[in-house]
This record gives structure tokens, C-alpha cells and sequence, in this order.
């Protein structure tokens, strides 16, 4: 089996920018600015550039409730698609919050017309707690499920 050299790399306060620009490229600029400069100042934020070899490949950002992390986002590069470089990066994350924050479980929205990530997470162990109607307003359908991981 071929081993992914991956890494979780903290998004610093000069690194927001850089954030936003490759963050947008993936979610299609679904994201408003206020998203992004929570990132610098919320203490309960966290954000991770996803790399091989110093190459960004995707990004990370999620908030802590408690003990609960709540997924903001989570996207892998196109050409770093099928190739289990999503699985990885999702497996150190759950390793790094629970070791960091001692969280014990996940929540995320996907997209109900998102059938890749909504696979994605199924294949992951994650478990649908509800359809959200007109959960989203830039996206049509609005809907969304709630989808819940215990780690």
C-alpha cells in the first residue's frame, strides 16, 4: 500500500490571504469574507493547509464546541481526488482534535446535491442526523444534511 505523506499545517494570521484565495478556488467562492476573518480572530477556529511535501493540496477549518468539532470545511485539490489523500488528511485530523481539544465527536453540513463528499463522509463513518431545508443561500437546492461522527 502507498504511503501518503501528508501533513496538517496551522493557518497563521499572515496566512489568511493565501488561505482564502486557494479556499475559494475549491468552494467556488461560496465562502463570505466575515468566514475568513473569523479565521484570524476566533480563538475557537482553527484552519490547516493540507499538504504533500510542502504543496498545498487542500484545506481544513473547523470549530470547537466543547469537546465537539463542528467541520466548516474540508476539500482536497481536484488532482488529488480518489487517491486517499482526503481519507488521510481526515484520519490525522481526528487523531490531532482529539489529542489537542480531547474531542470525541464530529458534525459537518454537506450539500444534498454534493453526492461525492456526501460519500466521502458516509465511507468515513459518518451518519446522517437530519435534512436541513433552505440551510444554504448561495446554493440551490438550499438543503443539506447534518451528517455526525463519534471518534
Amino acid at each position: 500500500m502507498l504511503k501518503l505523506n501528508i501533513e496538517l499545517k496551522p493557518v497563521s494570521a499572515n496566512m489568511v490571504s493565501e488561505f482564502q484565495i486557494i479556499h475559494n478556488d475549491l468552494f467556488n467562492n461560496m465562502y463570505r469574507d466575515t468566514f475568513y476573518k473569523a479565521i484570524s480572530i476566533n480563538p475557537e477556529i482553527f484552519s490547516y493547509f493540507i499538504t504533500k511535501n510542502d504543496e498545498i493540496i487542500g484545506v481544513i477549518s473547523y470549530r470547537l464546541h466543547s469537546r465537539t468539532i463542528y467541520l466548516m470545511s474540508f476539500a482536497i485539490k481536484a488532482d488529488f481526488r480518489g487517491k486517499g489523500y482526503g481519507k488521510t488528511a481526515l484520519n490525522i485530523l481526528e487523531l490531532h482534535v482529539f489529542e489537542k481539544h480531547l474531542a470525541v465527536d464530529f458534525y459537518l453540513h454537506v450539500h444534498i446535491g454534493n453526492l461525492c463528499a456526501f460519500e466521502f463522509y458516509k465511507k468515513s463513518g459518518f451518519e446522517i442526523v437530519k435534512k436541513e431545508i433552505n440551510y444554504y443561500k448561495k446554493l440551490y437546492p438550499r438543503d443539506a444534511y447534518l451528517l455526525y461522527k463519534e471518534i
